[in-house]
């Protein structure tokens, strides 16, 4: 039975394919300086840090659960929890679509992509083998070289060059916020 990922292995993927994943053991978190807390009940200590690292090394606040994590359904920290609900929201794909995680990471994929492999042909199969383990078919070949295209022709009218990194970055994302990557069969 098809299940969408969980929120940490959904951001754990990203980061693996797009070869950002942190696997070192991460140090602490790069807390204020004790002398500067100011907090109170009014005011309390809220922060997210950025990291590569996998999800579980993620800083989890009791009083307020990471936007990312808390969006797509982890588990209350406050509640031990036997089941999570799992939910599919349009709140998730407007995330999806302008995160600047998800933009970041798309950005790195296709940059592997790019580097990688130099036919297109090859580059769509390659970021296919890559982010959803199988090799595309004839349709989805065609459908992505149609993609690039149309979208590099768009992006030369807007004035971004040649049109071709982002219409890579593009379609890295469209394989990262795939039905085919963020569910399970």
């Amino acid at each position: 039975s098809r299940r969408p990922l969980d929120a940490e292995s959904m951001r754990d993927a990203m980061l693996a394919v797009s070869g950002n994943l942190d696997r070192s053991v991460p140090g602490a978190h790069p807390f204020p300086d004790v002398n500067t807390w100011n907090f109170s009940i009014h005011q309390p200590f809220h922060a997210v840090y950025g990291s590569n690292h996998r999800s579980v090394y993620l800083m989890q606040q009791r009083n307020r659960r990471h936007p990312y994590l808390e969006l797509f359904d982890s588990a209350d920290p406050n509640v031990s929890i036997g089941k999570r609900q799992q939910t599919v929201t349009p709140t998730q794909a407007l995330f999806l679509m302008n995160s600047e995680f998800v933009h970041a990471q798309a950005h790195m994929l296709a940059h592997r992509i790019a580097i990688t492999v130099a036919d297109r042909t090859e580059r769509i199969k390659y970021a296919f083998a890559v982010v959803h383990g199988s090799i595309p078919s004839t349709a989805e070949l065609q459908s992505a070289n149609r993609f690039l295209e149309e979208y590099s022709s768009e992006a030369v009218k807007a004035g971004a060059g040649d049109g071709l990194k982002e219409a890579w970055q593009a379609f890295a994302r469209v394989l990262l916020t795939s039905n085919s990557f963020l569910f399970v069969d």
